[in-house]
């Protein structure tokens, strides 16, 4: 018994799609979690699908993605291990403008303000290093 309960933590926290105004999947857009400790964001899938393994509470996600404007919602993650289900949530978001502009895109965490020297070291030398540079 105490295994299926712990195969069902997997379902724990929040999936869905990034989607631009008229409904079409945005690829690469950076999902994250305030406060949420990390080495390397995650970016959707080509279909724009994203899942964050996130324990039950509340959270403030923001979704980012050159061209467009960043969203942030404040979400309330529910334990989902009863129905073996994440929440769904799918972000819309609008361009910054009719004319194309070049936007930068995060490629480090932007919450680690609560993390600790250790682990910011660890970050730095794994941004320096050959393997993210190859991404």
């Amino acid at each position: 018994m105490a295994l299926i309960e712990y195969i069902k933590q997997v379902h724990l926290g929040i999936k869905g799609r990034v989607l631009d105004k008229d409904g079409e999947p945005i690829a690469d857009v950076i999902v994250e979690a305030r406060g949420r400790r990390h080495v390397c964001p995650y970016k959707t899938t080509k279909d724009g699908e994203y899942y964050l393994l996130l324990l039950p509470g509340v959270y403030e996600l923001n979704a980012t993605a050159p061209g467009y404007n960043s969203v942030l919602q404040r979400m309330n993650v529910p334990d989902g291990t009863e129905d073996f289900a994440a929440l769904v949530y799918d972000f819309v978001l609008s361009d910054v403008s009719a004319a194309p502009k070049i936007a930068s895109c995060p490629t480090t965490p932007r919450y680690i303000e609560n993390t600790s020297t250790a682990l910011k070291s660890t970050i730095n030398y794994w941004e320096n290093s050959f393997f993210f540079q190859c991404i």
